[in-house]
């Protein structure tokens, strides 16, 4: 069999619930030159008997399988390596791929010889559909490389890459746990191009059994690692990581990150992630995560605009369970550290509630302003 033109890599463990509809969302794509190589990294439950449905059924699909856990680094460069196409694309065990995902992506990288990576914008959802919110991300090589200073550019699950730009940075490495996709891409950028399609290239589930959610510390150390590395990386060229086995506070302090800096992360990305939790439709994880983000932000000194939005966040978490006493107690308490954003929420928040009740008394109007 001749080698197709895209490699999709596409790693899992324990993912029966979506795996046949990620793998179908792959294999339905209008560009039809493809094979789909699938890392199960030890399964128990139902996925490898899925697998071994989904492999029968179409002669494209690769399911390379380990009898136990070795965590998501080693599976994609396994299935990476074992990929044959000059296109390495990436995907997840619970998204959804759109119907011209590679198609659009094999045209840009065909069309631009520089470029060595292209990803695109996501749709968003919680496991029942029923909310959906857009993630876009940087469309051309400039704003990529202004990004990469202070957030990830790229959605992994979204990513193609050359073959060849990824084998010559090394593939994955586990240094900077949770955060190895970031990474790579630092490396990757030092000699190729990116790019980003403009449009939603993949439908990304949000839940809270993912990484961000149960590892959320290590994945805040090893972002700050590779911002921190970046910098070194680009005044003396050194690899910031070399000997280092895996990130720890003690590794992000020595590459110049402060205590101060390290705790704001904590406290702003918990206040996202208590965001994400309650698009999710988890009440309980958003109060957990914005717990411990109360608890980071009590001790130490972080700015006053990330103890306001965090006051503002609780407001809101507050007023959305019915603790109108406690969410405008969280409201004065944003309004006495930041009154500009205190203002500024207070504002939205009344043009919202506002707006849902034009829409509901007259939808034709309303809908669409």
């Amino acid at each position: 069999m001749s080698a197709p033109t895209v490699s999709v890599v596409m790693p899992v463990r324990n993912g029966e619930r979506f795996v046949e509809q990620a793998a179908r969302s792959i294999l339905e794509q209008t560009f039809t030159d493809i094979e789909l190589v699938i890392v199960d990294d030890g399964s128990t439950d139902g996925t490898p008997t899925l697998l071994r449905a989904i492999a029968a059924r179409d002669e494209r699909v690769l399911v390379l399988t380990a009898k136990r856990p070795e965590g998501i680094v080693r599976a994609l460069n396994e299935g990476c390596r074992a990929a044959r196409g000059r296109y390495l694309a990436r995907m997840d065990a619970d998204d959804i791929s759109l119907p011209r995902r590679i198609e659009l992506q094999v045209e840009l990288l065909d069309a631009t010889p520089d470029v060595g990576i292209v990803g695109g914008c996501m749709t968003c959802t919680n496991l029942s559909g029923s909310v959906s919110w857009p993630a876009l991300y940087p469309p051309d090589d400039a704003a990529i490389r202004k990004t990469l200073a202070s957030a990830n550019p790229f959605g992994h699950p979204t990513v193609m890459m050359r073959r060849e730009a990824f084998e010559s940075c090394g593939g994955y490495r586990d240094v900077c746990r949770h955060a190895e996709d970031y990474e790579l891409w630092v490396r990757l950028l030092d000699h190729w191009q990116g790019a980003n399609l403009s449009e939603p290239v993949l439908v990304y589930r949000v839940h809270t059994d993912q990484t961000a959610f149960r590892d959320w510390r290590r994945h805040c150390l090893s972002t700050l690692a590779v911002q921190a590395g970046a910098r070194t990386r680009r005044t003396d060229g050194h690899d910031p990581f070399e000997g280092v086995e895996v990130v720890s506070e003690a590794t992000v302090r020595e590459l110049g990150v402060s205590e101060r800096e390290i705790r704001t992360h904590f406290v702003e990305s918990l206040t996202s992630l208590s965001n994400l939790a309650g698009y999710a439709g988890s009440k309980v994880e958003r109060r957990r995560l914005l717990a411990i983000a109360a608890a980071e932000a009590e001790h130490k000194s972080i700015p006053r605009q990330t103890t306001a939005r965090l006051a503002l966040v609780q407001a809101q978490a507050a007023f959305e369970d019915g603790d109108l006493v406690r969410g405008i107690a969280e409201v004065i308490n944003a309004s006495r550290v930041d009154a500009r954003a205190a203002g500024h929420y207070v504002y939205g928040y009344a043009h919202g509630l506002w707006h849902r009740r034009l829409t509901r008394l007259w939808p034709a109007r309303y809908a669409a302003s």
